[in-house]
């Protein structure tokens, strides 16, 4: 079993991956800028309700749609710093 930490709460060896190489695929990152736009969107739709012309309908469309973009470029983002930290690992060693 591996904790936080990356050592084995078994036998306090050290797990053989480096940390930062866990999150390979950007999911974690991809979930921060979700929560990131989740939050950001619904104050800012929230704040400006009484300006705009949508029905609650829409504004929680534009939400979503904000939410999902901000998790994708999350993602993306995840993606490309692990391949910059991967590579920077490589010239290094």
């Amino acid at each position: 079993m591996r904790t936080l930490t990356g050592y084995s709460s078994l036998t306090g060896i050290r797990a053989r991956r480096p940390r930062a190489s866990v999150d390979s695929c950007g999911c974690a990152m991809g979930a921060r800028f979700l929560a990131a736009g989740l939050i950001a969107s619904s104050l800012w739709y929230a704040w400006r309700w009484h300006l705009s012309l949508l029905s609650l309908r829409a504004a929680i469309l534009c939400i979503l749609v904000w939410s999902v973009v901000a998790s994708c470029a999350g993602k993306l983002i995840g993606i490309l710093l692990f391949r910059q930290r991967s590579h920077r690992i490589k010239t290094t060693s």
